[in-house]
């Protein structure tokens, strides 16, 4: 009796419709509408009683099986809901301020896909192979740097200098080993942010090589220690793509020696320039 036949059928909270060559996952504007209210409302309260937050990472959870960058949004809900009574909440409540953080990015989600939530996917995606993309990132004190490998053949890179805005961003000053792990973390999220237009709409198995493994665990995760604003934007710009990131691989720091340099072009210490396999490779403009 649930069963449903046509180009448009309603499957547990979603509608699918097949539209000319592709095949569109909604999540209805009133869902969604009741999802950001309900959030809104949660952020003005000192406390959340057991049952209202159950519902809400339950609708959360919703979303998240079409958007599955959401689920790392999702831990810290659930983490509330599991842990045994601590602190000194009324009984049957919780804190809001335990679950802010997430509440917050959840707010940030819902703000920039205002109404119905659509993904797409093409039915070439299925009957062709697809291409096969690889971003090679690395990071210095100075800059960050990346290249792009679409099909085998090098098709776009950048070089990016830090700046004092990252600076007063992050609390680490250009030139200082300290930053390290953090700049790694941000090379991510801007290779992601500069090339993502060229895969989005298409089926790509996309790989990330690099030389730092916190950088990479912190893409497979969508969440680090070493700077969460760098992977949350990361979960962010990656909720617009109908494929993600697919393989990660970590390559011995001398392997990469392209990434390397153009990482490296910003050091006043040393002479760097970019590599004569680039030359006639177009250079990306990084988003501001």
């Amino acid at each position: 009796h649930k069963g449903q036949y046509g180009k448009k059928v309603d499957w547990i909270g979603y509608s699918l419709e097949i539209t000319g060559e592709r095949v569109v996952a909604r999540i209805k504007e009133e869902f969604m509408n009741e999802f950001a209210g309900l959030t809104a409302k949660i952020l003005t309260q000192n406390t959340v009683t057991f049952s209202d937050l159950r519902s809400y990472a339950g609708k959360a959870n919703h979303v998240a099986t079409l958007i599955r960058t959401w689920r790392p949004f999702l831990d810290q809900l659930w983490a509330a809901l599991a842990a045994k009574r601590t602190s000194n909440a009324p009984s049957g409540k919780i804190w809001v301020k335990q679950i802010s953080s997430s509440l917050l990015w959840l707010r940030a989600f819902c703000a920039q896909e205002s109404g119905e939530i659509e993904r797409s996917w093409y039915f070439d995606f299925y009957s062709a192979q697809g291409s096969q993309d690889i971003m090679v990132l690395d990071a210095s004190p100075f800059s960050l740097g990346g290249v792009l490998v679409e099909d085998g053949v090098l098709s776009s890179w950048f070089s990016d200098p830090l700046t004092q805005q990252d600076v007063a961003r992050f609390g680490h000053e250009i030139g200082s080993s300290k930053g390290q792990q953090t700049w790694e973390a941000l090379v991510v999220l801007v290779a992601v942010r500069t090339w993502m237009p060229r895969w989005v709409h298409k089926r790509t198995s996309i790989t990330l090589k690099s030389d730092n493994m916190a950088a990479l665990a912190m893409t497979a995760k969508m969440k680090t220690n070493i700077n969460g604003l760098i992977a949350k934007e990361l979960a962010i710009a990656l909720s617009k793509a109908s494929f993600s990131i697919r393989f990660l691989v970590h390559i011995p720091g001398v392997m990469n020696s392209i990434a390397d340099a153009l990482s490296r072009l910003n050091d006043p210490s040393h002479n760097f320039a970019v590599p004569a396999l680039l030359a006639n490779v177009p250079r990306a403009q990084v988003e501001e």
